[in-house]
């Protein structure tokens, strides 16, 4: 687990996906509505003009206290089809 702090808010991430529109859609279809606060941090090498030759990952973090219930809404939304557990992985 990576956790991170900022402004006395330590952040954990609780996914990682290989395509910005998963993350978002994780984000803003599952993650937002119940409440959780999150950010997206983008670990993709844009050195190669290519989409598919991109080299990382997206990650959703969300403050610590929330990483619970953030990795058993997107577990959930896997097990459900909401999201493509090939696209993306909830993180321990």
């Amino acid at each position: 687990m990576s956790t991170h702090s900022s402004n006395d808010v330590s952040y954990a991430e609780v996914y990682r996906a290989a395509h910005i529109l998963e993350a978002d859609r994780a984000a803003i279809e599952i993650l937002q509505p119940a409440g959780v606060h999150v950010v997206r941090r983008d670990r993709v090498i844009h050195a190669l003009p290519a989409p598919s030759s991109e080299v990382g990952a997206y990650f959703l973090a969300v403050p610590e206290r929330d990483a619970e219930k953030a990795r058993k809404l997107l577990s959930r939304a896997q097990s459900d089809g909401v999201l493509d557990s090939d696209a993306g992985q909830v993180l321990p």
